[in-house]
């Protein structure tokens, strides 16, 4: 992912985020949050963009025990620390050259699975100066690009603020939703002068 400058501005957008006293917010994953590694490193589908058989299944998998429920990984008693995956409200999938069918489909399910609904621009109709040019109304937004991006588009996402996503799809759920997701983590202490009020208490 190529990123401008991370959680630069987005708590401040109205209307789409709940404000909490804790509250962090970053375009992909919380810095040093549990899906902060996941940054890291770079993964590509074993038998290349043609296997991406099965990611139905794994997507479901995925929301039902990590992006679509609230939890507590931290597990700690004197702390709570709720992570929580909202949808992201500007997300703009853009198609490039060498884009497959199979790759496409795949990006598609992965954000209707977490009710996002996607501008969807294709290089055939949409050239790449034209495309640049609309980036300005797209701040804090993200693109998940399938195939190629040229370097114009490139540099009008850093020039507006917009987030580039140009890892390879794969089938995989759990690296896949997260493009589509904003990662919350809030805070709450347990406990008050030492003595552990839990989570229900006052």
């Amino acid at each position: 992912m190529r990123r401008p400058e991370a959680g630069r501005g987005l708590a401040g957008q109205s209307g789409e985020l709940p404000r909490e006293a804790g509250l962090v917010v970053e375009p992909a994953g919380c810095g040093a949050g549990f899906d902060y590694l996941l940054q890291l490193g770079t993964w590509r589908p074993v038998g290349g963009s043609a296997d991406l058989a099965g990611h139905v299944a794994d997507d479901d998998r995925w929301w039902a025990e990590h992006y679509g429920v609230e939890h507590d990984p931290s597990g700690l008693s004197c702390e709570a620390n709720a992570l929580r995956y909202l949808p992201h409200p500007d997300v703009i999938v853009r198609i490039g050259d060498g884009a497959t069918g199979g790759e496409v489909a795949r990006v598609l399910a992965a954000a209707r699975r977490c009710g996002v609904g996607p501008r969807v621009s294709r290089l055939l109709d949409e050239d790449d100066a034209s495309f640049a040019a609309s980036l300005s109304d797209h701040r804090f937004g993200r693109i998940r690009t399938v195939g190629t991006v040229g370097d114009e588009v490139r540099r009008a996402a850093i020039a507006a603020e917009v987030d580039l996503v140009d890892e390879a799809v794969t089938a995989s759920g759990r690296l896949e939703l997260r493009w589509y997701l904003r990662e919350q983590a809030v805070s709450r202490t347990l406990h008050r002068f030492g003595n552990l009020v839990g989570a229900e208490g006052g």
